[in-house]
């Protein structure tokens, strides 16, 4: 039977989906049925009786799928609802340190919740500060606030629980004290286990110094990822540029990484010894470079198919690409299948899957001479197809520039590995020769960044596409199947080359009668934490963000909730471009991702209250605001009362401030109040309005804020919301934005009786995630994406 390797990846990989997704018993027993059948059909073909372990492999896998899933069970979920005190203590995995926070990994033997000890076992991830005196190995007690994963509460969001739960950890702690314990016994197992990662903890911080000593600080922060698999030196913005010019993956150790160092050690060490003792040595010297370097994802997959390549060698054996990545999956899966859901993973196997798989077929189509220059381009747009899918799950963008930008990138990239390993070694014996061998890694990457920048400044760089629906990626995978048998010599490509035309006329013709379809007028209320955020997406696709929320706690430097919330949930639904960027007020908690946005879209539009015309000067972060907005030339508009956006279906109505209103008893009292209008449906924005405002506004629009929908003023405080305001309102529903257990204990109890009081239903941000409408002016649907919930309406 010709490669068993990639049929026992497919039974492994069935196995795995099964125990993740299938949870009826009967279902289960008919799928491995079904493996049964498929391995008979497989024996009539190939006469192998080694296919009857196909559905063995099939159901190890689901076996161990799901005793992770098991073991993945937070012991501690019931005891507390989001953050508890607890004191605990463990063994310190790992540390990551950067300028004065510090980070730790911590298994934990015991845990003191409310006076109770648990002794489950497990990792926890510690956030800290000036934690001195510690290293890899140490026996700590820890004391502070256990929080639980976050899982997203809005489209788009980083999924924390995901993301920890694939790397074995269960809570996060952050620290108020500690203390080294320096009598706790241990196994010898253990002993062991936290010396060796004590002593590769010393090499590596070493060699971080190493280059912070021989290169400028951007360019060794760089080396430091690129070599030592160190990420947390690199800035936001460093990876932002990268990953937007689509060469993100030359700051992970990959495949390309290790096949430089790999084959530069073997032909290396080749000149002392023979050639088979090299082989042993080279993989001996991987695996030290795999543990060292932290063995992620993709470092493992690589080195896996490097010592296959080695070892077919070694025994005189034909080396085949397919069963070296299938073998490198299982083995990756066989450790730990929920791997299968982590984005490294999945980018690293279908870069090499388009590479291996597209590249031959664009060789014939179009490089039958060989010209270098075209294969290097092929091998880049087949890895940039094969990761396509990936990239839109993930990331919801395209980056058109990708594959030319790799074209001058990656053969630079065996100059900057080497050098940048050969000078690390040197810097560590002598500063001032590691100094001479990094000089050209300095110009390499400085050579780079101009390469993203003017990659980043040509018109459509980034192409926003949105999260993909599914019949998209089906037709898309059925193209890039039909590409890759163009290179076999037994189809008929006249054919194959007519089904493509098909394929892609067919992905063109759904996505153009879906975007010329009548959309309907929504609405999403964000979870933003403490603070408003909403998005009005038009039935014309005019988008109008509405407030941007704000970390109160938020240093200088920090990102906000435009950025990892507003940002994200946008990128998510195709959008590039903000029609209308409307701030109620300048409180952190309203404008503070506001600010943010204006780096990462094109905005037609900033509207504030007009009250706040030509007061920048006493308001830092209305004067940020500006700032920024006048340097990318956005249009600024001011409100006042009466005044009106609108597009060809929507409006939206100035309420207050009123005209005649010049005093303000404090910031809140700026707040713009508008009415979105559609047909027949009505909703009213409110702010941070308190009751001051909502009499003055009930006092002059008596029979006019009647409303389908009332965005709850003042994250539901009891400064707002009063009875009259309630009676002229009378919404259908009542939409609150606040944040989970904040410290203002909103929403107020009294509030949510006055409402109840109406039998007016309430949804809340901090109960329900993102809060979505959407309505054709005569009926409205309202759905909740973290609380699932669903509701159907009708418009008075």
């Amino acid at each position: 039977m010709k490669r068993p390797a990639v049929f026992i990846c497919i039974f492994y990989l069935i196995g795995v989906l099964t125990g993740y997704y299938v949870k009826d018993l009967l279902l289960v027993i008919l799928l491995f049925g079904i493996t049964i059948i498929l391995s008979i059909i497989l024996y009539k073909t190939y006469s192998w009786k080694g296919v009857f372990i196909f559905p063995l492999i099939c159901f190890f896998a689901y076996i161990n799928i799901c005793n992770h899933i098991e073991s993945n069970n937070n012991p501690l979920d019931k005891l507390f609802d989001d953050t508890v005190s607890c004191t605990a203590e463990g063994y310190i995995d790992n540390i990551i340190s950067k300028e004065d926070k510090t980070q730790l990994i911590i298994s934990t033997n015991k845990i003191i919740i409310e006076d109770k000890i648990y002794t489950d076992k497990f990792k926890i991830k510690v956030y800290g500060t000036d934690i001195n005196k510690i290293d890899i190995g140490t026996y700590i007690n820890i004391s502070g606030k256990l929080s639980k994963l976050t899982r997203p509460t809005n489209q788009g969001q980083f999924d924390e629980e995901k993301y920890y739960r694939i790397r074995g950890i269960k809570y996060k702690l952050y620290l108020k004290e500690h203390k080294i314990i320096d009598d706790e016994k241990t196994n010898i197992l253990s002993t062991i286990k936290y010396s060796m990662n004590k002593k590769l903890s010393f090499i590596r911080n070493k060699w971080v110094k190493v280059y912070d000593s021989i290169l400028p600080e951007n360019q060794a922060n760089l080396m430091k990822a690129m070599i030592l698999g160190e990420k947390s030196y690199l800035s936001i913005d460093t990876k932002n540029k990268y990953s937007e010019s689509g060469i993100s993956h030359v700051l992970a150790i990959s495949g390309l990484h290790i096949a430089i160092l790999g084959y530069g050690f073997f032909s290396l060490i080749c000149l002392l010894i023979s050639k088979k003792k090299s082989v042993i040595f080279t993989i001996c010297f991987l695996a030290f470079y795999l543990i060292l370097t932290g063995a992620s994802v993709s470092t493992v997959r690589a080195v896996i198919m490097l010592s296959i390549i080695l070892l077919a060698y070694f025994f005189g054996r034909t080396y085949d690409i397919y069963s070296s990545i299938c073998i490198a999956a299982v083995i990756i899966l066989m450790i730990n299948p929920y791997n299968l859901w982590d984005t490294g993973f999945l980018l690293s196997f279908s870069a090499v899957i388009g590479i291996i798989a597209i590249t031959p077929a664009l060789d014939e189509l179009y490089n039958k001479k060989g010209n270098k220059i075209i294969a290097t381009f092929n091998v880049s747009l087949a890895a940039t197809l094969g990761t396509m899918p990936v990239m839109l799950l993930t990331f919801y963008e395209l980056h058109i520039y990708s594959v030319l930008v790799n074209i001058l990138v990656v053969p630079l990239m065996t100059i900057v590995v080497l050098f940048g390993f050969i000078g690390l070694v040197v810097g560590s014996l002598s500063i001032y020769f590691g100094k001479l061998i990094s000089g050209i890694i300095f110009y390499i990457l400085n050579f780079y960044d101009l390469c993203c920048e003017f990659a980043g400044n040509l018109p459509f760089s980034t192409i926003t596409i949105g999260k993909p629906q599914l019949i998209n990626l089906i037709l898309f995978i059925i193209i890039f199947i039909l590409i890759s048998m163009l290179a076999s010599e037994k189809v008929n490509k006249q054919s194959v080359k007519k089904h493509i035309t098909i394929a892609a006329c067919l992905l063109v013709i759904l996505n153009f009668v879906f975007y010329i379809s009548p959309k309907p007028l929504k609405i999403v209320h964000l979870d933003i934490g403490q603070g408003d955020s909403a998005v009005v997406i038009s039935p014309a696709r005019k988008v109008y963000v509405i407030d941007g929320g704000g970390n109160l706690k938020k240093k200088t430097t920090d990102r906000d909730t435009g950025y990892y919330i507003v940002r994200p949930y946008l990128k998510y639904n195709g959008i590039s471009k903000i029609d209308c960027l409307i701030m109620t007020h300048s409180d952190r908690d309203h404008v503070g991702g506001l600010i943010e946005l204006i780096d990462y879209f094109k905005i037609d539009n900033i509207v504030l209250p007009y009250a706040y015309k030509n007061k920048e000067e006493e308001d830092i972060l209305l004067k940020e605001l500006i700032d920024r907005a006048t340097k990318k030339n956005i249009n600024m508009v001011y409100l006042n009362e009466k005044n009106v956006i609108r597009d060809k279906y929507i409006s939206f109505e100035t309420i207050y401030p009123l005209r005649d209103t010049t005093q303000f008893h404090n910031n809140n009292a700026y707040s713009l109040v508008l009415k979105l209008k559609y047909k027949a449906y009505d909703e009213i924005l409110t702010g941070d309005i308190e009751k001051e405002e909502e009499e003055k506004i009930n006092n002059k629009y008596t029979d006019y804020l009647n409303s389908d929908i009332i965005k709850v003023p003042h994250h539901g405080s009891n400064s707002s919301s009063t009875k009259e305001f309630i009676e002229y309102v009378m919404p259908r529903l009542a939409v609150i934005s606040s944040g989970r257990n904040n410290r203002f204990g909103h929403p107020h109890k009294e509030v949510l009786e006055r409402y109840m009081d109406y039998d007016i239903p309430i949804f809340n941000t901090s109960k329900d995630g993102a809060i979505t409408i959407k309505t054709d002016g005569h009926n409205m649907g309202i759905s909740t994406y973290y609380s699932k919930k669903q509701i159907f309406l009708g418009i008075k």
